[in-house]
């Protein structure tokens, strides 16, 4: 049945490839790009995409790039990104993503509109919940998420983020843990949380990065005061290398950590698994308050637009810091990417994954995992 969906995927991933691929020294893809200004460019992108938590999604994306609001520290181009995809499991994605450089990159602002229709799986909070506890539910969120970081020059950027989220409730497993509404968010759940964020970050590029360093930490809290209905504390540490091994070979590191507490609804707690970390775990297979992973990956150019990659990965979620290491849970894997332009450092990314016996994916994306 897998071998029988790869296929299927890879025939998929032609089309796009195929239209992508014609180039014009003025535009990132020619069959797809509008100058609707001097400074404006739209880029239409098809998605087709499947991953454990969605098998089979197909869509359309609009990008524009901003060439009138410049970045004196780098070539980094202000746009944003709009896409809108429905699954084979009956789920719903809209998101608008804007990534604007202010004042010539002296201020960046990058924000988040999401509405989704998402009918998921669920196991229980924990790191050794069992199979047999699963059930499924169907939840509606609206998500605003809005981040204002000034430049300290040359690398170094600080401010706040205000993340604004809904979710509705609107089927339970009538057998479910869920329906008795005893783990906080099964009714329901809003999410008023402000944080304070510092980054550093002097990658040669930020789509697929071949050497530099990227470091972020926020801490943050979401309050009754602020209009949620949980209080509770969230801490994130962020960190990656990458090594320029030899002139086509990259090796990358990434370690993550992201810490709760207080009385956290399950939506916003740490979940393991998904498209860019633990690839090979269902996305929300094990939730808990705390999770950090380590990963690994090698990237060689085989082409001057194709990359072939492998990468390993370990980590966990729990109650505690002490008990992370306790389940240690593993998961490796390889793939493709492909640079759909040359004038531009963007790509997408097919990737299969494996874990521990019984779990596995397919990740199909627009640029590197990390």
């Amino acid at each position: 049945m897998i071998i029988r969906k790869i296929n299927i995927l890879t025939l998929l991933l032609i089309l796009p490839f195929a239209l992508l691929a014609q180039e014009d020294d003025q535009a990132l893809v020619q069959s797809d790009t509008l100058s609707i200004t001097k400074g404006t460019q739209v880029i239409g992108v098809p998605i087709l995409f499947y991953t454990p938590e969605t098998d089979f999604g197909l869509g359309a994306g609009v990008q524009f790039i901003f060439g009138n609001l410049p970045n004196m520290f780098n070539s980094r181009l202000s746009d944003m990104l709009v896409t809108g995809v429905y699954t084979t499991k009956k789920q719903f994605l809209l998101d608008v993503r804007p990534q604007i450089h202010i004042y010539d990159g002296q201020f960046y602002l990058e924000g988040l509109f999401r509405y989704k229709v998402f009918p998921n799986s669920f196991w229980g909070i924990g790191n050794q919940t069992s199979d047999d506890a699963l059930e499924s539910y169907n939840m509606q969120s609206t998500e605003i998420h809005a981040k204002l970081l000034k430049r300290i020059p040359p690398t170094l950027n600080f401010g706040f983020e205000y993340v604004f989220q809904h979710h509705k409730m609107v089927e339970y497993d009538s057998a479910g843990q869920l329906i008795t509404t005893e783990i906080p968010g099964s009714e329901g759940a809003t999410i008023s949380s402000l944080s304070a964020v510092f980054t550093f970050d002097d990658r040669d590029n930020i789509s697929s990065a071949s050497k530099g360093n990227f470091l972020q930490f926020s801490a943050g809290f979401s309050s009754q005061v602020l209009g949620a209905s949980y209080s509770y504390n969230k801490y994130k540490f962020d960190i990656r290398k990458y090594f320029l091994l030899q002139d086509k070979l990259t090796f990358a590191a990434n370690y993550y950590l992201e810490v709760t507490y207080g009385r956290v609804p399950f939506q916003t707690m740490p979940w393991l698994g998904g498209n860019e970390r633990m690839r090979g775990y269902f996305n929300g297979r094990d939730i808990a308050f705390e999770y950090h992973t380590i990963q690994l990956e090698i990237r060689w150019r085989l082409k001057p637009r194709f990359i072939i990659a492998g990468f390993c990965s370990g980590g966990d979620v729990g109650g505690r810091l002490t008990q992370l290491y306790r389940y240690f849970k593993y998961s490796y894997g390889g793939g493709v990417r492909y640079q759909i332009s040359k004038k531009s450092p963007i790509f997408v990314r097919l990737d299969f994954g494996f874990g521990t016996p019984g779990n596995s994916g397919i990740y199909f994306g627009v640029n590197e995992a990390f």
